[in-house]
């Protein structure tokens, strides 16, 4: 009986954490995104339609946020106007090689590259380009998932980059 008492206190406990989830959303880029619990995240004021945010692993300022190891959650209209995903990969993987990731979202697949060759700061980098009405350029959105990894080991990133992706939905965007 007490242990039955346990298990339903314990099940109100964790329904009444999942209710009270804070969720990022963007109208204007059409995604939104379960944040996680216990880390430092810095967005937008309130947490209104932005282009993302990130989820610092290092620092709790997010003033400095820049130069914090962490996950960056970004998204934008394609103002390249490239026509796939492997070509937005080609402008911001800077020469590293293009390679499908296992992340997938409403059936668009994530490709990834490491970036940072040579710097003291390394990272990888999840993008995809989301296609509009028909192929118009003026409604394509590109999604970007990027990590930046203490001393070129982005390992401890990848539990919260999976979170991330479990998390992530895309939304109807608001024009």
């Amino acid at each position: 009986m007490i242990a039955r008492l346990l298990c339903v206190a314990c099940m109100l406990i964790a329904a009444r954490g999942a209710a009270f989830a804070k969720i990022y959303s963007s109208a204007n880029y059409g995604f939104q995104v379960e944040l996680p619990p216990g880390y430092i995240v810095c967005g937008p004021e309130g947490f209104t339609a932005d282009h993302g945010f990130s989820v610092l692993f290092d620092t709790k300022d997010c003033l400095s946020d820049d130069d914090a190891s962490g996950l960056y959650v970004f998204a934008s209209y394609n103002a390249m106007e490239v026509r796939s995903t492997a070509g937005e990969g080609k402008l911001i993987c800077d020469g590293a090689a293009i390679k499908h990731s296992p992340f997938w979202i409403a059936g668009y697949r994530f490709y990834q590259c490491d970036s940072g060759h040579g710097k003291a700061r390394r990272g990888r980098q999840y993008f995809v380009l989301r296609h509009g009405k028909a192929n118009d350029v003026g409604e394509e959105m590109t999604y970007d998932v990027g990590l930046v990894c203490k001393h070129s080991d982005c390992r401890m990133l990848m539990p919260m980059a999976r979170w991330i992706f479990a998390h992530m939905k895309f939304t109807k965007r608001e024009q």
